[in-house]
C-alpha cells in the first residue's frame, strides 16, 4: 500500500486525472482481473463457474478480485436470494464498452505470443 503522502501516490493521482489510458490500466491492473471480466462476458457469472473457468486462481484471490472489480464499478453482484446462496456477477454497462477493446487486445497479444508482432490483420 502506497502512503498517501508519498511522491509515488501523488504521481499516480496526477496520471489518473490527466490520462484516461493510465486511469483505465490502473483499474484493470492486477493478476486475474481481465480473465475474470472475460469469463463473466462469456457467461461464467457464478463464483463456482468462475473458479472452474480460471485454472490456477485460488479461492481467496478470486474473492478479492471480485470485490475489487465490484468496488471499482466494473462488475455488479446480484444476490438472487434463493434457499441456497445464489450470487451472480454481471458486467456493468461501462465494462460492456470495454469488450471490443479487450477483443482487439486479445488478438494483438495472440500475435505477440506467436512471435509475429509485425503481422497485421
Amino acid at each position: 500500500m502506497t502512503k498517501t503522502t508519498s511522491t509515488n501516490f501523488e504521481n499516480k493521482i496526477w496520471l489518473d486525472n490527466s490520462c484516461g489510458l493510465s486511469a483505465a490500466f490502473n483499474l484493470l491492473s492486477g493478476r486475474w482481473k481481465l480473465n475474470i471480466i472475460w469469463k463473466i462476458k462469456e457467461g461464467a457469472n457464478r463464483y463456482s463457474s468462475l473458479k472452474s473457468a480460471i485454472p490456477g486462481i485460488t479461492e481467496k484471490v478470486l474473492y478479492e478480485r471480485l470485490k475489487e472489480l465490484e468496488h471499482d464499478g466494473l462488475i455488479e453482484r446480484h444476490d438472487l436470494q434463493q434457499d441456497k446462496q445464489h450470487v451472480e456477477y454481471l458486467l456493468t454497462p461501462i465494462t460492456y464498452k470495454l469488450v471490443p477493446v479487450l477483443l482487439d487486445l486479445w488478438e494483438w497479444g495472440d500475435m505477440i505470443k506467436k512471435g509475429d508482432p509485425h503481422t497485421a490483420t
